[in-house]
């Protein structure tokens, strides 16, 4: 998988610390996310995820080692966030629930929810990794502001201008479907 990633980047350092990168914290990183996830099919789809967007955005992953281990815990835990997320959609039903056939106009307006919320998830995960791992952590995970600002260790105001600056994109992407 390495070779994949480094044919995604075009200077040799960065290749270079990457494979570095690579071989040093992939097992702790699986490590990390199957405590996250309880899976190991899930955890080594979230570190394949991470190590996407680390070739996408090299330019923006810290290059010093304590920096960039808070970079990857948080992306971790954004990543199996959603991971988890997704694998739960279809959560288990009461037998109340089971029994009950929603109208048609439920049905629908069920179906739009579903599908908004996936084009959202995966808009999120388009957006710059500043953003990105802010939402995730915020919105799909639940973190408060506090919580993301100590595990992402920048400040307290760094984090809400972060969120509103990702939200504003939100609300450009969708501004036309009145969310």
């Amino acid at each position: 998988m390495l070779l994949f990633y480094l044919s995604m980047i075009d200077n040799e350092d960065d290749r270079n610390w990457l494979s570095k990168v690579y071989s040093d914290y992939k097992p702790w990183m699986l490590k990390i996310a199957y405590s996250y996830t309880k899976s190991e099919e899930d955890s080594k789809d979230a570190v394949h995820e991470i190590f996407l967007r680390i070739s996408r955005n090299i330019d923006s992953v810290p290059r010093i080692s304590v920096t960039l281990k808070v970079y990857l815990e948080a992306a971790i835990r954004n990543i199996c966030c959603t991971i988890t997320t997704r694998r739960n959609k279809h959560p288990i039903f009461s037998i109340e629930e089971q029994f009950y056939t929603p109208s048609d106009e439920d049905l629908e307006e069920n179906t739009i929810n579903k599908i908004l919320s996936e084009q959202v998830l995966d808009y999120i995960e388009q957006m710059p990794v500043i953003y990105s791992s802010v939402l995730t952590m915020y919105l799909v995970c639940k973190n408060k502001v506090s919580d993301i600002s100590n595990i992402l260790d920048i400040p307290y105001k760094t984090v809400e201008s972060r969120l509103y600056r990702g939200k504003q994109l939100l609300n450009e992407r969708f501004k036309d479907l009145n969310l």
